[in-house]
């Protein structure tokens, strides 16, 4: 489910530097959009970068990507690069 600009749940957690619930949004496989992008092409973890202080939801993020959840990969989102093949 997105909003006007193409957000969802998980933009707006980074958005905001909401570790907590960033974290109980990427223990559901229905709301993990973590690769998503908005109408403005950046995903969630983009717009937590982008902002002072989200230092936790970055490391959850992080943390995410060593739990070996395939939807949340690190190397995608930092590199920008959706055709290639994983390392």
């Amino acid at each position: 489910m997105t909003d006007d600009h193409g957000r969802t749940a998980m933009h707006y957690a980074c958005m905001g530097s909401r570790a907590a619930v960033l974290t109980r949004l990427l223990t559901e496989p229905r709301l993990h959009c973590a690769r998503d992008r908005d109408i403005y092409g950046f995903t969630p973890l983009m717009y937590a970068a982008m902002k002072r202080g989200s230092t936790r939801v970055i490391r959850t993020m992080i943390a995410d990507v060593y739990q070996g959840r395939p939807t949340c990969d690190l190397y995608f989102y930092l590199c920008n690069i959706d055709d290639l093949e994983r390392p």
